[in-house]
């Protein structure tokens, strides 16, 4: 019968408030996020119940305890400790199917007996209750029934899964503190040997050669300023006390899967147990924090081992990821974002984690290149999303961007992408007549305006955006201030504003026909195009005309939709941009 950590809610603990149910994966879980948020301390809560009292090589037992690690300060937490509350849901894996039951971690003053402010696991409802227990004491005596002791006796027991925590950003560097050495006993001669090879061999899993496997010298070494003791075998190219903190910091995790592979030959009912590791990267290079973790996911089934990291390597989430693509049930990520109120976010892809870690690190942020089709594209693009602002269409926290005019054309745009890949990570804004594949003139609107109705668009690649309607800016700016000159009446505040602007204080809307628009509805597209004279899109910039036109509800809904898939595009190449600068 295997037992497993399924799930925990976090229902406060110090940032932590109110977290719903947050799935492990059952051999390996990683937990990562910005810094200080509380990871390994949450890592510590999880550990606190688990443990047995087996004896591990150095004398200490398969059972953490959060306060060698963390404290609770009366001081700062006086008020809040009583309130901290995680919940735990194991799973047993049963012949029968899983059987679910739970623990919850409260904290108990202990100030009194100088055992300070201490966590306790206590029996809980589990979380999904699918046997609907209505008391905890229900749910408890049917647990014991069906697993049987395992599940702790009493009401404070931990379940009986042998534990070893490992905080390696605690460990004092063994340069910087007086080292104890002495010869390894396992026991026996034949176990001792067999310690000692596994050691080996999965020391130089990791770090190839560091070990020369036909002159094995094992030892016992213990660092007095942490009273700590493990397996050291002598390095090939360092004592135990010349080692990196590399070097160490691996042997300190090889070290506690010997105690697992020893617990393993010298126990009867051992079923596997739960290895916590903090900051487990910790001065390894890359390349020897992958091998780490495939080593570690080998070990997880052999020795049926469910491991919890937490970690900011990027080399480390990117293989948790990948893992947790392939099976969720087994491997995942949790993911911390927030710093004051922090929350487990659903990370699935690498893009997305290192965008979100580049936000923590740096405080320069990369724009997105917007190239526009040619000269005219420029401003309206500009006027659009300025109208966007002012009827709060769109927010202040839009991604950086930089408008580019390379006036190159639609066709020459679109085949740039093919062409090449940069192309395919800068957004391609193009006129609205690009929506169609045989354009449609302002001659031809004007004699039927409903021309554009019922037209099927062009399917366009994933990072080109066209501008709203279907004319080219020239068009699209005529059309609509023919309306606003050619019902005048009906935009009597907008021809009245402008006395207030500046620029535009004489300015009216009969002399805005003869400047702007001198053909009326019977002006064609080589009128207002071939003379390449941008005094039209000028004159909607400066008069913001297009905030007024879009302030009516049904145009302001056309720019809704078209400014959502803007912010859309911006925001998932920001997200790319920084996933490649990081």
């Amino acid at each position: 019968m295997r037992i497993l950590i399924d799930k925990i809610k976090i229902n406060k603990f110090r940032k932590f408030s109110e977290l719903g149910q947050i799935q492990l994966g059952h051999r390996i879980t990683v937990l990562s996020g910005h810094n200080g948020v509380g990871k390994s301390s949450i890592m510590s809560l999880i550990s606190s119940t688990v443990g047995q009292n087996k004896v591990r090589l150095n004398g200490s037992k398969f059972q953490p305890e959060f306060n060698d690690y963390f404290t609770i300060d009366p001081e700062r937490e006086g008020h809040d400790f009583p309130a901290y509350e995680i919940l735990v849901d194991f799973i047993s894996q049963t012949n029968t199917g899983n059987y679910e039951f739970a623990k919850r971690v409260g904290f108990k003053d202990d100030r009194n007996q100088d055992r300070g402010i201490r966590p306790l696991p206590r029996p809980a409802l589990p979380l999904i209750n699918k046997n609907g227990y209505q008391t905890i004491s229900q749910a408890q005596d049917a647990a014991f029934k069906m697993i049987g002791d395992i599940i702790g006796k009493s009401g404070s027991s931990r379940v009986h899964l042998p534990c070893i925590y490992i905080s390696l950003s605690r460990i004092m560097p063994p340069g910087e503190t007086t080292l104890i050495i002495e010869d390894f006993d396992g026991k026996t001669k034949k176990l001792s040997e067999e310690l000692s090879n596994k050691y080996v061999e999965w020391y130089n899993e990791v770090l190839p050669n560091s070990i020369n496997e036909n002159s094995i010298i094992a030892k016992s070494v213990e660092k007095k300023s942490t009273g700590k003791t493990r397996l050291f075998i002598l390095l090939a190219d360092a004592t135990a006390s010349t080692q990196s903190v590399g070097q160490d910091n691996l042997g300190g995790i090889i070290s506690a899967l010997v105690d697992f592979y020893y617990l393993s030959k010298t126990s009867d009912d051992y079923n596997g147990g739960v290895l916590c590791i903090d900051e487990i990267e910790a001065s390894l290079h890359p390349n020897a924090q992958l091998k780490l973790m495939l080593l570690l996911d080998k070990l997880s089934q052999e020795l049926k081992l469910q491991i919890l990291i937490t970690s900011h390597s990027l080399t480390i989430l990117k293989e948790i990821l990948i893992q947790q693509s392939k099976s969720a049930v087994d491997y995942q990520l949790v993911y911390f974002k927030g710093e004051t109120y922090p929350y487990a976010s659903k990370i699935d892809s690498y893009r997305s984690l290192k965008a979100d870690l580049f936000n923590e690190i740096t405080v320069s942020k990369p724009y997105v290149k917007i190239y526009c089709e040619d000269e005219f594209t420029v401003p309206l693009l500009n006027h659009l999303l300025k109208a966007a602002y002012d009827n709060e269409i769109l927010s202040k926290s839009l991604p950086e961007y930089k408008i580019i005019n390379v006036a190159l054309g639609k066709d020459n745009l679109r085949s740039l992408i093919q062409l090449d890949s940069y192309f395919s990570h800068v957004l391609i804004v193009l006129d609205g007549d690009a929506k169609l594949k045989d354009r449609i003139k302002i001659e031809t609107y004007f004699k039927n305006p409903h021309v554009f109705e019922g037209r099927t668009e062009r399917n366009q690649p994933k990072n080109v955006l066209t501008l709203p309607g279907f004319m080219s800016p020239e068009e699209f700016s005529y059309v609509i201030l023919w309306e606003y000159v050619n019902n005048e009446s009906q935009h009597l505040q907008f021809w009245r504003n402008l006395e207030r602007n500046q620029d535009l204080a004489l300015m009216t809307a009969d002399k805005a026909r003869e400047a702007f628009t001198p053909k009326g509805d019977q002006v064609k597209f080589k009128d207002i195009h071939d003379k390449h004279d941008l005094k039209l899109l000028d004159f909607i910039g400066k008069s913001n005309i297009l905030s007024d036109y879009y302030s009516l509800d049904d145009n302001q809904i056309k720019l809704k939709d078209w400014t959502n898939s803007f912010k859309k595009i911006l925001v998932s190449f920001e997200k790319d941009l920084k996933a490649m600068r990081y």
